[in-house]
């Protein structure tokens, strides 16, 4: 048994379970909705999944999706993106944009920071399909529907997503947050990379939050 002394400080949502399921449609911001397929795995990409984000809709501004990606970087991978529908931004090094359209594609090596968001002006819903160079299955698995369905409850509930319950999620997928965002970017991606250390240790060692939860990813689980 763990030791958590700060337990009491610890805030989680009531948890429904997500597990074992292919697809699921979650209530987004603006009351709109947002959806991740996991894909079949093939023997090019052991793991890969779709997400769907909601565009601007007539009469109401987009302002942003509950489920956007914070500014982030993969330390072990490759991440590749296939755009099936719509248009969106990607967000590379905080300073270059790429702006995407339907069947267009981009690699964005490891350790570059990176974030993407629908493009304001886009009136077509973007589907947008991830998969990685190198195949860490499990680990994709269990992070992505951990992280999706914590964000899911959490907003259910009314509560905001907790940085100590994302860090600990994040560094069991070697995933630092672009939190801090002064000074060159080898210097930024270091302090990233401690600073999720931190805060995982706080949050799973003084918080008692955990890496995985069985509402959302058992191992060896027949997908539905």
């Amino acid at each position: 048994m763990k030791l958590a002394p700060l337990s009491c400080l610890r805030r989680v949502p009531p948890r429904m379970s997500h597990n074992g399921q292919m697809s699921y449609r979650y209530a987004d911001a603006q009351n709109l909705e947002f959806r991740i397929d996991y894909l079949e795995p093939t023997k090019e990409q052991p793991f890969s999944f779709r997400q769907v984000f909601a565009a601007t809709r007539k009469g109401n501004p987009h302002q942003g999706s509950f489920f956007t990606p914070p500014p982030h970087y993969h330390l072990l991978q490759d991440e590749h993106f296939i755009v099936e529908t719509g248009e969106g931004i990607w967000h590379l090094e905080g300073v270059r944009e790429v702006r995407l359209r339907s069947g267009d594609t981009l690699k964005v090596e490891a350790r570059k920071r990176h974030w993407f968001e629908v493009a304001p002006n886009s009136t077509e819903d973007l589907s947008v399909v991830y998969f990685y160079d190198k195949g860490y299955k499990d680990m994709e698995d269990r992070f992505f529907r951990n992280l999706f369905g914590d964000m899911a409850d959490r907003r259910r509930a009314g509560m905001d997503i907790s940085i100590f319950q994302l860090s600990v999620f994040c560094l069991r997928f070697w995933m630092p947050i672009g939190l801090v965002k002064v000074g060159p970017e080898w210097l930024k991606l270091v302090l990233n990379t401690c600073l999720m250390l931190i805060l995982a240790f706080v949050g799973e060692c003084m918080l008692g939050y955990k890496s995985s939860y069985d509402e959302y990813y058992q191992p060896g689980s027949k997908s539905k």
